[in-house]
């Protein structure tokens, strides 16, 4: 058995230690590597360099300090699936169309230019790190990669360490759940892929870690990092996220007593601390690559929410505890005084910002606009965005929100400057502006392509047991 083991293990191994990643002669002689680092479910007001009182973010902050913050930035979903495919387009989420529902898919269309595909054909070899389950190719969402590493391959799930953790051999790790790879484990692929970079070629390395997502179940080293009161170790990580996605399930407020809902939010607190330790692994390695200037950007597909609107994680409708996510963006060779953007900025933002940021043209038809006129310090506070989640919708502009959610048949209107969190709502003494913002919201859902006339696929099995894992899917 044990020989079997090892030699499964070790065939396992061949496509990675033979797989030659491509060279190729970049646009610009001078073309920035980029690490693209996106942290699943971080919410904007748990980073340090955002005010927050604990230590959760000592690396992401040192690269504010010297790069730029941006501090009013929204992504356009509420859940990973929605988000990302605008992330990587700059599409919003029914124009880029690419949609999950139970074991189905619709994948995002081979019509779609992804970021990835903008830097291969500029040049760049292109890696992504794709933990999470929707970032595998049933969603679409890998196009453009040279090379993915999925976490749920043969290779991953047939080394020898893995083979003792199925026979009891090793103790499970506490961290990850065996719900997807850790933050270490997803830094370790990409350095080993970093390490296979062609020197002559810049790279574009997309990086995904889900340890901020729940089951906030880190190190130990890091577990009690945060602990509001010392007796609340006593609550034990694992059976609290059972109880959890117990509660989740029934898609109706609940709520936890004052002790497990504090334990639950110091662990996601300690979860950040654990992935921007590895974040500042990615980007030290990165720079000793090539001899090229390296961009970092740091950013999350949605946040989570602890029952601040009677709910748990990311099952409720575009709140603004799920909607405002982090964006730092960094680059080696401009280190200065940290800028802090306060103005409106979106996802759709980001590709035409990288395109540019990198010297070539972003394609036709992109929604979004650069941000350098906002890094070097100018004015540009004209942006809306819009967010999507089930059965709901929001438009929110410079100060304003207006929130739609299409089971109820209400329009809701807050005004995120007295009301940050938007709770309070305000439509009955603004009545012409949520009339003005009601009818571009509606002017965008209905010139929305019909979803059910792209090509559907099957999920495979591995993928939709971690989605279910996940509490995306019953």
């Amino acid at each position: 058995v044990v020989a079997a083991v090892i030699c499964a293990m070790c065939a396992a191994w061949v496509p990675l230690l033979h797989y030659r990643l491509p060279v190729r002669e970049a646009a610009a002689a001078d073309a920035p590597n980029v690490v693209f680092v996106l942290v699943d479910a971080l919410r904007a007001d748990r980073l340090s360099c955002a005010g927050y009182p604990r230590p959760t973010s000592p690396f992401i902050d040192r690269l504010a300090a010297s790069g730029t913050m941006f501090e009013n930035a929204y992504s356009h979903g509420n859940r990973t699936i929605i988000a990302m495919p605008s992330v990587f387009t700059s599409q919003y989420p029914s124009y880029a169309r690419a949609i999950e529902s139970g074991d189905w898919s619709t994948p995002l269309p081979d019509s779609q230019t992804t970021l990835a595909e903008l830097f291969r054909e500029a040049g760049y070899t292109t890696m992504g790190l794709m933990s999470n389950p929707y970032l595998k190719r049933p969603f679409g969402l890998t196009q453009g990669f040279d090379r993915t590493e999925e976490f749920n391959n043969g290779r991953f799930h047939l080394s020898l360490y893995r083979a003792l953790l199925a026979t009891g051999l090793l103790p499970k790790p506490r961290f990850a759940g065996g719900i997807s790879a850790n933050a270490a484990e997803v830094t370790d692929a990409a350095v080993a892929w970093l390490g296979r970079a062609p020197a002559r070629s810049p790279f574009f390395c997309y990086v995904h870690y889900m340890d901020v997502h729940h089951p906030y179940l880190p190190p130990r080293v890091f577990e009690d990092m945060f602990n509001s009161r010392d007796w609340l170790s006593s609550i034990d990580p694992a059976g609290l996220f059972t109880k959890t996605v117990e509660l989740v399930g029934k898609r109706q407020p609940y709520p936890l007593d004052d002790d497990e809902l504090t334990r639950l939010s110091d662990l996601y607190d300690a979860c950040i601390r654990y992935v921007d330790s590895e974040i500042a692994r990615v980007v030290n390695v990165a720079q000793g690559v090539n001899d090229r200037p390296t961009i970092v950007v740091v950013t999350s597909d949605h946040g989570d929410e602890f029952q601040e609107h009677g709910f748990l994680y990311h099952n409720n409708i575009v709140i603004e505890e799920l909607i405002r996510v982090p964006l730092v963006i960094w680059r080696s060779d401009r280190r200065e005084a940290g800028r802090r953007v306060p103005e409106l900025v979106r996802h759709v933002d980001l590709l035409p910002t990288l395109a540019e940021m990198a010297g070539f043209e972003a394609p036709a038809g992109v929604v979004g606009r650069s941000l350098s006129l906002l890094m070097d310090g100018g004015d540009d506070n004209l942006r809306a965005s819009v967010a999507e989640g089930d059965h709901c919708s929001a438009l929110i502009e410079p100060g304003w929100k207006l929130m739609r959610v299409d089971t109820t048949g209400t329009d809701t209107l807050f005004d995120l400057v007295a009301d940050s969190r938007a709770k309070s709502d305000v439509g009955p003494i603004h009545v012409d502006r949520l009339e003005e913002m009601r009818r571009r919201l509606d002017a965008y859902v209905l010139g929305a392509p019909v979803s059910g006339t792209a090509a559907r696929a099957r999920v495979d099995a591995a993928t939709l047991r971690q989605l279910q894992a996940l509490g995306y899917v019953n």
